[in-house]
């Protein structure tokens, strides 16, 4: 099949899915890990043939944001195996200028991903300075987080935020699961942490997240978005998941109406990253908290953590060779929320599936 029936046929199933949208719900639609690299090296660990296909895919899928509330780029937007700072740069501006600039009605959201940074070249080298990944300037400009042009708010620019959709009565938050400082090193001077395999949350972060939720209007239901999922109770081989069981226990918090206390101390987790969190939902009493939407895992599944729900989401980027030049060559879902029923439909499209859960 040629690229130019390919993208035929995906405007016309488009059209039959974006019909499948009740426009009363409310409506995010999710295309997560295209790990896009202009020039991939195919001999490389890492690497992805089809990596080049994402702006097609951006573009393919550009009407969707006509149908839905919002789009959100979940993290890995680029794979960050480039040969360098300037082009790790250069990759990760241009596919967030695709997805930031299509003429669509939908508000736009991007996650960092532990890829995005050019972290996985630079660990290659057997070490990580700030100097081998994108600057945090770098960073905020490709994700506009100075502009803050949909209405949400952000913490002085910070790559987590939130927004509020007062006729759909939903508040959307988008955290930062990649939440590092490349700024502590080592006596060798490398920094002792990097995106790619340390998943983590800091303080400032958690407690943005602890007034954000406690400002929540009465009445409406939060949706928290974010790249990697809420690592609890399981491991991802190699790398690091802190504070995440303490995200867990905010959130839970948070649902049931209760309050919740944690001291952790840097011995445990590592120099900085440490943290102190008090929060207490009570007054409220228990609240609807529709679930975490999270990538990275490159699989689908639906993990329920007791008071919520975290889905993981479809990868976008093509890893089998048999759906290359078919409808499943790329993945995005739409995560639908009726709050009158509290039941969330995960819509797939091309390689994704349908699934839905209650809260």
């Amino acid at each position: 099949m040629t690229e130019a029936t390919l993208a035929q046929q995906v405007a016309a199933e488009l059209l039959d899915y974006e019909a499948r949208l009740d426009p009363s719900n409310f409506n995010v639609g999710v295309i997560t890990d295209m790990h896009f690299d202009e020039a991939p090296d195919l001999t490389a660990w890492g690497a992805y043939p089809q990596s080049p296909r994402a702006l097609a895919h951006l573009d393919w899928v550009a009407p969707l944001g006509n149908h839905v509330d919002a789009m959100i780029a979940g993290g890995d937007q680029t794979n960050g195996f480039e040969a360098g700072v300037a082009q790790t740069t250069a990759a990760y501006t241009r596919v967030m200028t695709h997805f930031f600039d299509q003429p669509t009605t939908a508000d736009k959201f991007a996650i960092i991903g532990n890829h995005d940074d050019g972290s996985p070249q630079a660990y290659g080298r057997g070490y990580t300075t700030p100097a081998l990944v994108m600057p945090p300037a770098a960073i905020q400009a490709a994700n506009r987080t100075t502009r803050c042009r949909f209405g949400e708010q952000r913490d002085a620019g910070s790559l987590y935020w939130v927004k509020d959709y007062p006729q759909k009565r939903i508040r959307l938050i988008g955290l930062d699961t990649e939440d590092v400082d490349y700024g502590v090193v080592d006596a060798l001077g490398h920094s002792r942490y990097n995106r790619w395999l340390w998943h983590v949350y800091r303080q400032r972060q958690l407690d943005w997240l602890c007034k954000t939720l406690a400002g929540v209007p009465a009445g409406y239901h939060v949706l928290v978005v974010g790249h990697c999922p809420l690592y609890y109770g399981w491991e991802d081989t190699g790398a690091h998941q802190l504070n995440h069981d303490v995200v867990r226990d905010i959130l839970t918090a948070y649902a049931l109406g209760s309050a919740f206390s944690r001291t952790v101390a840097d011995a445990d987790v590592g120099v900085g990253l440490g943290v102190r969190v008090a929060c207490d939902f009570r007054a409220a009493g228990p609240r609807p908290l529709i679930g975490f939407i999270a990538g990275h895992t490159h699989e689908e599944a639906i993990v329920d953590l007791g008071a919520f729900k975290v889905a993981h989401l479809e990868n976008d980027v093509c890893t089998a060779p048999s759906d290359v030049g078919t409808l499943r060559e790329l993945a995005v879902t739409t995560v639908s929320v009726d709050t009158e029923n509290r039941r969330v439909d995960l819509l797939g499209f091309g390689r994704a599936s349908d699934r839905q859960f209650t809260y």
